[in-house]
């Protein structure tokens, strides 16, 4: 151990550590400064374990994990989702960030890496992990504003034309509508979600790896902190059987307000139905007129849906798992936005105006 962190312990987070935590989280991110926000956040998920590298009173590294249940093949594990993985800049030549990754590593759970920075993902095979699949990142336009490059270079609009030319044919073209909609099927807006899609998930459901639903972290995640959202949760039946359900978050200011797909599931889906049940949960989202929908799959069939629905594939993000020789980590995998912090992301910057989570 170097002199520098000598006198450094790496503990579990308690609720004495809130100050420490909120000096800390206030140098790292830009996130909201209010008390409430940080008791939310590390004080009142329910399924998280965060470790906290001291030096005296004051946090100078930190990583958090979400405890998820996962069917991996034919077993049901509990895995942690890391995210807020950080270390002051002037201690990152003692290695104090592997450090605290190591503490959470000698857990019992097996860990599910979702993206990160280049850093981070040349690290981690060096840690012993390894590639398990992609998750591709996908973003609807529905103004000018958002007009990236990729887009404007796959239809050939200069940037300086790309307001009016949006207003012409990309409106029109991007404009969400129902699509694939099956005889029978209906959408049922639901106020939470509970044991009654859990049958979705049992026996056979055409993934090989497949996050459980954690109903304590949803309730905690979409009705605990109003500032977060609104949410919406949608029940999608066909022929009197429910088949799917899908969540949507809505968040930023009017004006630059965005909505984010955080999960779309049905069992042993068809591209057909997934296509229907995102045409129908975007139609729900334009009602807060965003500027964009944004979105991320690892799975190919999700994927074609959201191409049908006009959606634009921008990056794609490795997902890897620790340890490398974990059973039945492999794909095809269900992964959306429904895991590590990307239900969270963006962090709330103030309570967007429109209709309630129940009237969405």
């Amino acid at each position: 151990m170097s002199r520098g962190t000598a006198h450094i312990e790496i503990v579990p987070l308690a609720p004495a550590h809130l100050p420490a935590v909120i000096k800390f989280s206030e140098r790292a991110w830009n996130r909201p400064r209010s008390e409430a926000f940080y008791r939310w956040r590390y004080l009142r998920a329910p399924a998280q374990r965060v470790l906290l590298a001291l030096r005296g009173e004051d946090c100078v590294a930190m990583i958090d994990a979400f405890l998820r249940d996962y069917r991996l093949g034919a077993e049901r594990r509990t895995c942690l989702e890391p995210l807020d993985w950080y270390c002051l800049p002037e201690f990152r030549g003692f290695g104090l960030g592997v450090r605290v990754l190591q503490t959470l590593m000698k857990g019992a759970e097996p860990i599910v890496f979702i993206g990160g920075t280049t850093a981070t993902l040349a690290l981690l095979p060096r840690l012993g992990c390894r590639k398990m699949t992609t998750v591709t990142r996908h973003r609807l336009p529905l103004d000018g504003s958002v007009v990236t490059d990729s887009l404007r270079r796959r239809f050939r609009i200069p940037p300086m034309a790309g307001q009016a030319a949006f207003a012409l044919l990309g409106r029109p073209w991007f404009s969400p509508r129902i699509r694939a909609r099956p005889s029978g099927g209906q959408v049922r807006p639901v106020s939470s979600v509970g044991e009654e899609i859990f049958p979705l998930y049992e026996g056979e459901t055409g993934y090989r790896v497949l996050p459980l639903p954690n109903f304590a972290h949803l309730r905690w995640l979409t009705g605990e902190f109003p500032e977060a959202g609104p949410f919406g949760m949608f029940h999608f039946v066909v022929g009197g059987e429910l088949r799917g359900w899908s969540l949507l978050r809505v968040h930023g200011p009017e004006g630059r307000r965005g909505v984010t797909l955080v999960d779309a599931y049905a069992p042993r889906p068809d591209e057909a139905l997934y296509t229907w049940m995102v045409s129908e949960s975007l139609i729900r989202a334009a009602e807060f007129r965003p500027i964009a929908i944004d979105t991320a799959t690892a799975c190919p069939i999700l994927r074609r849906a959201l191409q049908r629905n006009r959606f634009i594939e921008t990056d794609p993000a490795p997902v890897y798992v620790w340890p490398a020789g974990l059973p039945g980590a492999s794909d095809p995998v269900h992964l959306v936005r429904n895991a590590s912090d990307g239900g969270l992301f963006p962090y709330p910057s103030g309570f967007p105006s429109g209709p309630t989570p129940r009237e969405l």
